[in-house]
């Protein structure tokens, strides 16, 4: 566990930087264990900051490079389903929100070369 995540354990950065870490050594070593651990470390803050929009886009990227392709593409669909569709398809002002646009062509994309 990184310090910053000690000294304050709701912070998103840390929490994503320690999850993103694990997953990419658990990819170097093949190591399916440290990939689980990564995947609950992702669903902790995923879950934890539900309004964040990025937080589901950076779970799936942890769940790619565990390997899980499956979970990965959940976190997409969750992605799509609760924040992009309904912030482009809801709001008018917010649908003209260019980062709003650009997450949801990440999230398709991202979604395509998975499946």
């Amino acid at each position: 566990m990184t310090v910053a995540l000690v000294l304050d354990p709701r912070r998103l950065s840390a929490a994503e930087h320690l999850a993103l870490r694990t997953a990419l050594e658990a990819h170097g070593r093949r190591d399916a264990r440290l990939g689980e651990r990564a995947g609950e470390i992702a669903r902790a803050f995923a879950d934890a900051h539900p309004w964040d929009i990025d937080a589901r886009l950076v779970a799936a990227n942890v769940e790619v490079l565990a390997g899980r392709l499956d979970r990965a593409a959940s976190w997409l669909e969750e992605h799509l389903v609760g924040v992009a569709v309904p912030t482009l398809l809801g709001a008018r002002r917010r649908a003209r929100d260019v980062q709003a646009k650009a997450n949801l062509r990440d999230a398709l994309r991202a979604r395509n070369r998975i499946t």
